[in-house]
């Protein structure tokens, strides 16, 4: 799920199951809806002086680029095999990055869909999660390594620098493979927020490399009695006091107060509405996997199962989507 505004209108975008279907965050109608088939991920674009919206196709495992305003297939990127997708802008070009099976991080020019430079290498196992931001005014990648068949994983998260293309830094992972990647400004500086299968957060120096917070969420199963892992990050500014936004595997979602460490409010269960959650039981615990997204005026957008809910907390966004 990714929000955008589109004709004035603030909208979210979620993936169904052979369509992005387009929410208008004012009167939760459903504005329009793109058949671009199975989806694995999507970022936001800019495409002219509209926005477009990159999908990730779960079957193809390549990019499309298509026009939401119209509707309309714009171009693929000659990508192969990709596994997650993010988009930043570098010198006022429109770049997407991409991470791929081959354990590489590639660069795409959006205006010409050609690669960028050389594929960025240094994960042992393929790309699962990119994240991007702008730290000083240069554009990097956050990315993350998944579990292969033999159920290692790489034991970093990888820090690149996307002008020059070379990593900066790496940190590593507790444990087991991170699930969730945002990033967010502490103290004045960059800090990646990780989210990890068994429910744990941990915050780090981008910078630096040092840890700096860790948390572990109580009472979370799915369906096999395992823990749910972090399936989405937001961070925002809440009330004065910055937090950390938390969607699990079991439809659940925390706040977590960075200053104090602790978990602030009651932990949300979704679906909220009664219709959504007759239908999830239907689906179980595993589809009620949750994503987020900022929405307009301090709001959160929250996508679990067949339910999207428009949350406000009153606060401001801080950082970038989490991957």
């Amino acid at each position: 799920m990714v929000t955008t505004v589109l004709d004035g209108h603030r909208v979210a975008v979620t993936a169904c199951k052979d369509a992005a279907c387009v929410w208008d965050l004012t009167d939760g109608s459903c504005s329009g809806e793109i058949s671009v088939g199975a989806m694995e991920d999507m970022a936001i674009v800019p495409f002219g002086n509209r926005p477009a919206v990159a999908v990730l196709g779960h079957d193809s495992r390549r990019v499309g680029l298509w026009d939401l305003a119209a509707g309309h297939h714009v171009s693929d990127l000659p990508a192969e095999d990709t596994q997650a997708v993010a988009v930043v802008m570098i010198d006022a070009c429109p770049v997407v990055v991409t991470g791929h099976e081959d354990c590489t991080v590639r660069l795409w020019d959006l205006t010409t869909c050609r690669q960028i430079g050389s594929p960025l290498v240094g994960h042992t196992t393929w790309v699962a999660h990119v994240a991007t931001a702008m730290v000083d005014g240069r554009a990097v990648a956050i990315t993350g390594g998944g579990m292969d068949l033999d159920h290692d994983w790489d034991e970093k998260i990888r820090i690149w620098d996307l002008t020059e293309g070379r990593q900066l830094t790496s940190f590593p992972t507790a444990d087991g493979p991170v699930s969730a990647i945002a990033v967010m400004t502490l103290g004045g500086r960059p800090v990646v927020v990780a989210g990890y299968w068994d429910g744990r957060l941990e915050l780090w120096d981008m910078t630096t490399g040092q840890a700096l917070r860790a948390w572990q969420a109580e009472s979370l199963t799915d369906l096999l009695y395992r823990p749910a892992g972090v399936s989405a990050l937001q961070t925002m500014v809440l009330r004065g006091r910055t937090v950390v936004l938390a969607g699990h595997d079991d439809g659940t979602l925390r706040i977590w107060d960075v200053a104090t460490d602790e978990q602030t409010g009651p932990t949300l269960q979704l679906p909220i509405c009664e219709g959504a959650s007759a239908r999830q039981r239907s689906l179980g615990a595993r589809r009620r996997r949750v994503r987020l997204a900022i929405g307009p005026e301090g709001g959160l957008v929250a996508c679990a199962g067949q339910e999207v809910a428009l949350l406000y907390y009153g606060g401001t966004a801080q950082g970038c989507d989490s991957a």
